[in-house]
């Protein structure tokens, strides 16, 4: 089980062979760290992985770290994000 080294398992984590044989419980996970497969190769399902920061750069460099232009949401207070705005890669 790729999850299975995460630290939390909010919600799924499990196969609905009922739909298909590629179908996937959505899943929620928190603990994902880099170096686990989770952390930077693509779940082609509905899998979110949550991660903390404790410094704006942190989060920018979080962000961004992804090989495949995989996507990346930031929650934060209202003020945050147009602080990132310019560090953060997307499409133009």
């Amino acid at each position: 089980m790729l999850w299975a080294k995460a630290r939390s398992l909010w919600t799924g984590g499990h196969a609905l062979p009922e739909i298909s044989y590629t179908a996937y419980a959505p899943t929620l996970l928190e603990g994902v760290e880099e170096g686990m497969t989770l952390f930077n190769h693509e779940t082609f399902g509905p899998v979110v992985s949550l991660y903390r920061f404790h410094t704006d750069e942190q989060a920018i460099a979080l962000a961004n770290d992804t090989n495949y232009g995989l996507n990346a949401s930031v929650w934060v207070n209202l003020l945050t994000p147009w602080r990132w705005r310019a560090g953060l890669k997307r499409a133009q």
